[in-house]
């Protein structure tokens, strides 16, 4: 037997055994009903413009699946380019096993040069239980996110609260895997910002839903319910869905400038929904950690009794008790608003939820209603809800240097943050998927740009990362590293490049991709932090 033949022979049986050792370990670790995974991901292309993308598939049922493919010219942002031409082991049904392969011609899609990412996704239709997602919520962790935000955090008087946690924001939605995007709009010397945090739908990535949250506070106040508590709220919702697929996309968004009037919504709304976007709903957290069992807690704005009845005869028979979370939403919410109630009752049947649908004249009627980011939604006719204990309704802290740690009710908070978590996972229709990225450039024949390149390595790597290359011919090389979601984390320039060195000690630790660039080709490779 030639040398070729045992090596063809050696990798076929490593990745066999490799393949069975994630079957396995699914069934050993995770007994049934688990989502299938895509393992061995490549993709290469050839002079006649066919991209040929290679990977197993394994499934714990060993059930045909749903192979989804997903392909983004801007770095993971958005999964825009046409593929429906794809043919292969793509679609429903795919079996699992090794060597699978698709297809796809892009001859007839416009300007495709450069570097693109390719997501697959495999789906096994099966659903989960969304209750599994609600008993994660993590009190302590909360408080912990709480504790970090504690502080004025004002674009004046808190001026290094606020970037440090505008910074923070974006390490965070790096952390979970969501692509992260930061939105400037400019408030005299100080340059605002939205920090957004994506997770593109499996199915219907133009179907958004948005969870919330102001992280600004008024000058004079640590700003604990307002609104460090909505910010501490969708970072656990992020944390928690993040790690999940979905058919439509969700987004998690902290708002600058709130308390100076919306400025941060209102610039969202006017210059930052995309054409194609189609908002399914929004979901505020304004103030949900501020509640008390004790009579006579809770007030109201003049005429509430009169708009609200039913709402103000249940909480007159409770004895004015500040125990419950307002649900409110104007017309076109009232859907979601709906959906928002019957999901927490299901769920959360310990919540007590007051749904006020807000009069189509809500601006001049119940001007109250509108104190908050959802606001900027509803002048656009976009559903929204706001979330809210009621701020100074309620909350004797409202706005004042008492609003601290000590006054949060846990139980409470955490329930809203399980009822939001449990609304937005059922509408945005989970699946029972995981996915798998690489990345390619489109230009023919690249790969044969890099036969210099003998040895990366270690990989996986903890510390310092070494490139052996040979020489061929060219004096000049860069090299990027990209996270799985597209995010850049590393960019060099080499000249006489020959042994290459990356220290990549402070990077977190997950799959990435080390891309070479040459003129106009460029190579990838996959490698794993530690």
């Amino acid at each position: 037997m030639n040398h070729l033949g045992f090596f063809a022979i050696k990798t076929f049986m490593f990745k066999t055994i490799n393949f069975l050792f994630i079957v396995l370990l699914s069934t050993s670790l995770w007994g049934q009903n688990q989502a299938p995974v895509i393992t061995n991901l490549t993709a290469t292309v050839d002079g006649e413009h066919i991209v040929t993308i290679n990977y197993d598939l394994a499934d714990n049922e060993n059930e045909a699946v749903e192979i989804r493919l997903r392909i983004s010219d801007d770095i993971g942002n958005t999964f825009t380019i046409d593929a429906t031409n794809a043919t292969g082991d793509v679609g429903y049904p795919v079996t699992p096993g090794l060597g699978k392969q698709i297809t796809w011609d892009h001859t007839n899609v416009v300007e495709m040069d450069g570097n693109f990412f390719i997501k697959l996704t495999a789906d096994d239709r099966l659903g989960f239980d969304i209750q599994e997602l609600v008993d994660q919520v993590d009190s302590n962790q909360l408080l912990s996110t709480l504790q970090f935000l504690d502080g004025p955090r004002h674009w004046i008087s808190g001026i290094d609260k606020v970037l440090e946690i505008q910074d923070s924001l974006v390490t965070f939605f790096d952390e979970l895997g969501l692509e992260s995007t930061v939105h400037t709009f400019p408030k005299g010397n100080y340059e605002a910002k939205n920090i957004v945090g994506s997770m593109t739908g499996f199915s219907d990535n133009d179907s958004i839903y948005i969870v919330d949250a102001h992280y600004d506070s008024v000058s004079n106040s640590p700003g604990i319910d307002d609104n460090a508590s909505g910010v501490a709220g969708f970072m656990e919702a992020a944390r928690i869905l993040s790690q999940y697929e979905f058919h439509k996309t969700i987004k998690f968004i902290g708002f600058d400038l709130e308390e100076t009037g919306l400025e941060g919504s209102i610039d969202y709304v006017e210059n930052d929904i995309l054409p194609n976007e189609q908002i399914k709903g929004v979901f505020n957290l304004e103030m949900i950690g501020y509640a008390t069992d004790q009579p006579n807690t809770q007030e109201f704005p003049d005429g509430f009794n009169l708009l609200f009845g039913d709402a103000y005869n249940e909480i007159a028979a409770n004895d004015f008790r500040g125990d419950f979370l307002n649900n409110i939403g104007h017309p076109p919410s009232v859907e979601i608003m709906n959906s928002f109630e019957n999901y927490a009752s299901i769920y959360v049947p310990e919540l007590s939820v007051i749904s006020l649908p807000a009069p189509a004249s809500w601006l001049i009627i119940t001007p109250d209603l509108g104190r908050s980011d959802h606001a900027p939604f509803w002048l656009d006719n976009k559903p929204a809800l706001m979330l809210t204990d009621g701020a100074n309704f309620r909350n004797p802290n409202y706005h004042e240097s008492t609003d601290v740690i000590e006054t949060i009710n846990f139980e409470f908070m955490s329930n809203v943050v399980k009822a939001v978590i449990a609304t937005v996972a059922a509408l945005a229709e989970p699946a029972h998927a995981t996915s798998a990225t690489t990345s390619i450039d489109l230009v023919a024949d690249i790969q044969q740009q890099f036969n210099c390149i003998q040895s990366i390595a270690p990989n996986p790597v903890t510390d310092l990362l070494t490139i052996q290359m040979a020489d061929c011919g060219f004096d000049k090389v860069s090299i990027q590293l990209f996270a799985s979601n597209g995010k850049l984390m590393l960019d060099k320039y080499f000249e006489q490049p020959r042994l290459l060195n990356l220290n990549v000690r402070d990077i977190p630790t997950g799959i990435y991709f080390l891309q070479f660039n040459v003129g106009i080709a460029s190579y990838s490779e996959k490698i794993i932090i530690n």
